[in-house]
This record gives C-alpha cells, structure tokens and sequence, in this order.
C-alpha cells in the first residue's frame, strides 16, 4: 500500500520494473530512489525528504482522492496528473519539470499557498511542454519555460497562468496550442 524509502546504509535504491503504488511514497532523508526510466504510478502522496533521479521516467498522480507532492526541489522528468475521481493535486514546494507536464481530463494541478513565507503559489519550470485538458489552479504562482530543445508546445486547456517566464535557452520557438487567459 505504502512504500517507504528508508535504506540503513544510505545506498540507492534502483527500479528493476514499472512502478505502481497504490498509497504514499516516501522517500526518507540521506535515502535516493532511482526510476533508472521506469515510470511510477502513485495513488497517495509524494514526499521526498533524500533524493530522487527519475532517468528520463514518467511519474503518474492517479489517485481517487486528493494527493500532494513534496518533491523537495528535485526534478520529474514528465509528470502526469491524471486523478480519477476529479480531485486535486497540490504543491507542497516548488516543482521542476525536465520533461514534459501533462494534466488529464478531469483532473486538477493546484500551486498550492506557500505557508513558509505566506507568499503566493508555488513556483513551477518545466522544460517540455505544458499539456492542460484539465484545470491548473494558479495561487498567483510563477510558471517558468526554461527548455532547452527546438520547441516547446502550451496548451492551457482554458485554465490562465498568473506569472508565465519564458526563459528558454535555446528554444527557436514556443507554439501556443489555444488561447492564454
């Protein structure tokens, strides 16, 4: 149901297979989980309090119920919220994305409100592309492009971004695939 990362010698735990987790993962302080490119389905939360190298994976949210990611300022690689039962996905801290952001139908990403220092949304940079058919809610959070391949590719799906960067370094071009509210 739970998996908790919580090695005694402090090596790295390697994926050998696809991943499903049908609770909450944790991965506990001076522990590394590695996706070694196997994707990750998870139904509960995410807290990362070591290390996580996702290995070009895809870390999937399908839970029934509401689920929050504490990613401890370690990257996804791609990242899709696709819950189930049109319930939300919260940021604990900022996310950063390497790859790719999707967030299926009748789901919802929300940037969360940083209690920390009672500021806005958390922050978000993804370097692939931002699929939305779903709803992001904002908390007036920033949502930085800083990609590094030929293209990047936005669809809002309708939902609006507060503060959007473009900071890409050597993207050519950023399409928008519909409107931007």
């Amino acid at each position: 149901y739970n998996l908790d990362i919580a090695n005694t010698s402090d090596d790295t735990v390697y994926l050998q297979d696809d991943l499903n987790v049908d609770g909450n993962l944790t991965i506990e302080e001076d522990n590394t989980l590695d996706a070694d490119g196997y994707d990750i389905n998870i139904a509960g939360n995410w807290t990362n309090n070591g290390a996580f190298n996702a290995n070009n994976n895809t870390v999937t949210f399908d839970g029934e119920g509401t689920q929050n990611i504490t990613s401890n300022g370690l990257s996804f690689y791609n990242l899709d919220i696709a819950n189930t039962s049109e319930t939300t996905v919260y940021l604990q801290d900022a996310l950063d994305v390497d790859g790719d952001l999707t967030i299926e139908e009748d789901s919802t990403l929300d940037a969360g409100e940083n209690e920390k220092d009672d500021s806005n949304g958390y922050s978000i940079n993804i370097a692939g592309n931002w699929d939305n058919q779903g709803e992001f809610v904002h908390n007036e959070n920033t949502v930085t492009f800083d990609g590094t391949d030929n293209e990047q590719y936005i669809t809002s799906g309708g939902s609006s971004f507060y503060n959007l960067d473009i900071a890409n370094t050597y993207v050519d071009t950023v399409y928008l695939q519909d409107a931007l509210d």
